[in-house]
């Protein structure tokens, strides 16, 4: 059944208004963040691209939600972590948890790569210069990582991508896409089609994302820095599956050698 639209949930019931009701149900649509995390460490900066997914239905339902938590008292026009948690007082920690708790109710998974630019650098160096572009190589483990999940989620394999617009990155990933049209049509044909970037002022669910991706940042720093874990505001029985592959300098390399080698 297609839900009734409203303010909240119209951006996203737009996405897929021309879809019949199995591929509403069955298709994935992946909210995302990518960040690089510069915090002073032996490592150097880390690189971290998050996913937050449902399917268009559960989408417009956590969106009507998700604006209902906004209008609350303080209204806020969006959710941006930075700007509920810098105090982390009581009152940002429990609106926190709230925002979390829709989340639950309607999400499907979370997928997270990260990997060492330090790594990534030295495997690619002397490589094409495609892959010397740390982004498009990010978002290609990313989507087979996805892909890899889409089973246990009870999803097809095919994915939507939906970047905020404001992320800086649709250069970087274009070069990318053009280059395997042109030169490669089994990986583009991999890649599927090139992703979104939306506002996250309109589409609710991508500030889902960025609440995600700033907790995984907090926990990587903390982790990093030694300092002792932030206290997470919401309860973990509550917990929203999640799928993070880990990238060092050996799993970076044979990557290299698969793509290098065909």
């Amino acid at each position: 059944m297609f839900p009734k639209v409203s303010r909240a949930n119209e951006p996203i019931l737009a996405l897929v208004c021309g879809l019949g009701r199995a591929s509403r149900e069955s298709r994935g649509l992946c909210m995302l963040q990518c960040y690089i995390d510069e915090s002073g460490n032996n490592q150097g900066p880390i690189m971290v691209m998050l996913g937050v997914i449902a399917n268009p239905l559960e989408w417009a339902a956590f969106s009507d939600e998700w604006q209902e938590c906004l209008d609350m008292r303080p209204t806020m026009k969006a959710l941006h972590m930075t700007d509920l948690m810098w105090r982390e007082s009581d009152e940002a920690k429990e609106r926190a948890a709230r925002f979390y708790r829709i989340l639950c109710s309607h999400v499907k998974g979370t997928v997270v790569v990260s990997m060492p630019l330090n790594d990534y650098h030295q495997v690619f160096a002397q490589s094409h210069p495609l892959f010397r572009n740390p982004y498009f190589i990010m978002f290609f483990l990313f989507i087979r990582c996805c892909r890899m999940q889409c089973p246990g989620m009870g999803l097809s394999d095919e994915m939507q991508f939906i970047f905020d617009e404001q992320s800086g990155i649709i250069r970087k990933l274009a070069e990318g896409w053009a280059y395997f049209l042109q030169y490669d049509p089994k990986i583009a044909a991999f890649l599927g089609e090139f992703p979104s970037f939306r506002n996250d002022k309109n589409v609710l669910p991508l500030q889902a994302s960025d609440f995600m991706a700033w907790w995984v940042r907090r926990v990587l720093s903390d982790e990093i820095e030694g300092r002792p874990k932030m206290e997470i505001p919401w309860n973990f029985q509550d917990e929203i599956p999640f799928y993070w592959g880990k990238y060092d300098r050996a799993a970076l390399q044979w990557e290299y050698d698969v793509m290098i080698g065909g």
